[in-house]
């Protein structure tokens, strides 16, 4: 008996290989979406919280008493480092940085600190290793200038939180920069939560 070459042709197409299995499966794919979802909110949230604190601390910084201090150490200090995972650049950053430490006394106890401000970085990094660059000489020029302001023997005013004498600084106050750690964190965290909501309409509309 002589079978149907029709049927044959269907029985072969039903042996073939329809296509490779998928990489990931759609579990593995809903806990890489929710983990990077959590990492976002998460993120955000923790750089809002310190961020806010920090401009807190900023503003109330101009009431904080005042004692006495004398600055220790004064010196630029220059290190490179390895580009950490994330930077853009050259693969060797040289950084710059004002190394300012003062002594001052509060209730008899001798404390030292390093904080200038909340709102000036004392660190400048440089990419690449070219000496003569513009941005090496501008990073060690902003570095000196500090280290120029306060140099070693130096009399100086120490502002200290009143509940917690080892935070202290030397200019107090509150600039636009110092709201930039929370102005990122809430834009993180708004994105973390975007995500989210659309993962969730999206599985609703699937069901």
């Amino acid at each position: 008996m002589t079978e149907d070459p029709q049927k044959q042709h269907e029985d072969t197409d039903d042996d073939e290989p329809t296509g490779a299995e998928p990489i990931l499966s759609p579990w593995m794919k809903t806990v890489i979406l929710w983990s990077v979802i959590l990492l976002l909110i998460a993120g955000g949230a923790a750089a809002t919280y310190f961020g806010a604190r920090e401009v807190l601390r900023a503003k109330a910084s101009m009431d904080w008493p005042t004692t006495q201090g004398k600055i220790i150490e004064s010196s630029v200090e220059r290190e490179t480092r390895r580009r950490k995972p994330g930077e853009s650049g050259s693969l060797n950053q040289r950084i710059f940085r004002a190394k300012i430490l003062y002594e001052y006394q509060v209730d008899e106890a001798t404390l030292t600190g390093t904080r200038i401000a909340y709102v000036k970085k004392k660190r400048i990094k440089v990419k690449g290793d070219d000496t003569s660059s513009i941005d090496r000489i501008l990073a060690e020029a902003h570095a000196q200038g500090i280290v120029d302001r306060y140099p070693k023997g130096k009399s100086v005013s120490v502002y200290y939180k009143p509940d917690n004498p080892k935070v202290c600084l030397l200019e107090p106050g509150l600039g636009l920069q110092a709201f930039v750690a929370p102005v990122i964190g809430v834009f993180i965290f708004i994105i973390g939560g975007i995500i989210a909501w659309a993962a969730i309409t999206g599985a609703r509309d699937k069901q």
